[in-house]
């Protein structure tokens, strides 16, 4: 008993070392928006339209979210008044770098009437790679569990 017990263990751990992480370097170029400026929108406060702005520093946002403090002439208060702007486009910067990729395994598992439509269905979700069927009991009627491997680059 202990013999099989090992040499299952050997075997299990043999098939997951059989995968090795392929990986590959990819030149890139990445251009990135900049945005500064007043950014200006107008808030609807006590039945009118308010104009709220603010100077925006650098940023990579093109919309943000701005607020003021509205008087409010017949309370005699202020009201804070909020609303989404664009802010102005002020560059762009251009840079070209290297990417790693590498193969990555993900399990998946799909249920089926039948071995062949549980596959079928791995196959839909993409995966390369299908293993065993396994009959679920707990079904009623009883279904199939197949899992399969979808390898695919992931950018690291």
């Amino acid at each position: 008993m202990k013999k099989q017990l090992v040499a299952s263990l050997i075997l299990g751990l043999s098939s997951f070392a059989t995968f090795s992480q392929a990986c590959k370097t990819e030149v890139e170029t990445v251009t990135t928006k900049y945005y500064r400026g007043i950014a200006s929108c107008h808030a609807y406060v006590n039945g009118t339209f308010h104009r709220v702005e603010k100077y925006i520093p650098q940023t990579t946002q093109s919309r943000i979210y701005i607020g003021d403090w509205i008087p409010n002439p017949t309370t005699h208060r202020r009201e804070y008044a909020t609303c989404f702007a664009n802010v102005p486009f002020s560059h762009s910067d251009t840079q070209i770098i290297r990417v790693k990729y590498c193969k990555d395994k993900v399990l998946v598992e799909a249920r089926g009437i039948s071995p062949e439509q549980a596959k079928g269905f791995l196959r839909q979700r993409g995966a390369t790679e299908i293993g065993g069927c396994r009959p679920d009991f707990t079904d009623q009627p009883m279904h199939f569990i197949c899992a399969g491997y979808i390898v695919d680059w992931i950018k690291q």
